[in-house]
């Protein structure tokens, strides 16, 4: 990787959706609260939601997802908007929720979202062709 694109890639926002199965969302929750620190709230609705609101302002959320079987012992984590500077913060929820009992089967994913707010239509439009081919 070139320093031009290493500094394009430190520059870039991004989010994380992690799936796991063997963990409840409430153990996911105080998982993720023993590293970021804050308050660990249950709000519930649609999602069995709760919620870990940071000192920093930031939000983490464990919630279910119906792909991954069983909702008492599946949780899928939400990150909120994370840069390069967070990269040890989330390497360190994930090792909490490993240490929780998380698990990462064949039936579990992470989806990542890229902030795109720095890119020019023509990059994201060369993204969807990479994408395509």
């Amino acid at each position: 990787m070139s320093n031009n694109t290493m500094a394009t890639a430190k520059e870039l926002s991004f989010g994380t959706e992690l799936e796991y199965t063997g963990i409840s969302r409430e153990r996911a929750a105080k998982a993720i609260h023993s590293v970021v620190g804050g308050s660990v709230r249950y709000t519930g609705g649609a999602y069995d939601t709760w919620r870990v609101f940071a000192p920093d302002g930031r939000e983490w959320k464990a919630v279910s997802d119906g792909s991954l079987g069983s909702c008492a012992t599946s949780a899928e984590v939400v990150t909120p908007i994370l840069k390069w500077e967070d990269l040890e913060t989330l390497q360190a929820v994930v090792r909490e929720l490993r240490k929780a009992g998380a698990k990462t089967p064949e039936c579990t994913s992470q989806h990542v979202h890229v902030g795109v707010s720095e890119f020019s239509a023509r990059q994201i439009a060369n993204l969807a062709r990479i994408f395509y081919k």
